[in-house]
């Protein structure tokens, strides 16, 4: 993991002034030991998430009304294995968090 901490980080900017920071450990994953892939995925639909991968262990909040989104760290794995509550009400772990550890 350390190799891959050094790889550039970067910023989401948003236009109401808000900056969102991310670095490797968010657009990238590791496939197998020390293999670390681009999180750029193939939804096999008509569509995509940009920043998709930034959303790992964290619980993201969409308020389509007011038109936000809150990221609050978690850890998702244990979350998803039951061993963590979710902080909101009605919110669940997906095993898509892809939190092993290393």
């Amino acid at each position: 993991k350390s190799e891959v901490g050094r790889f550039a980080r970067s910023t989401l900017e948003f236009g109401n002034g808000v900056s969102v920071p991310f670095g490797p450990d968010k657009y990238a994953y590791e496939l197998r030991h020390n293999v670390w892939c681009l999180g750029v995925f193939d939804n096999r639909q008509n569509g995509a998430v940009i920043g998709g991968t930034n959303m790992r262990n964290a619980e993201v909040i969409f308020d389509r009304e007011h038109r936000r989104v809150a990221f609050v760290p978690s850890d998702c794995a244990a979350m998803y294995a039951g061993n963590r509550n979710s902080a909101l009400k009605g919110g669940y772990g997906l095993s898509g968090c892809n939190a092993k550890a290393s």
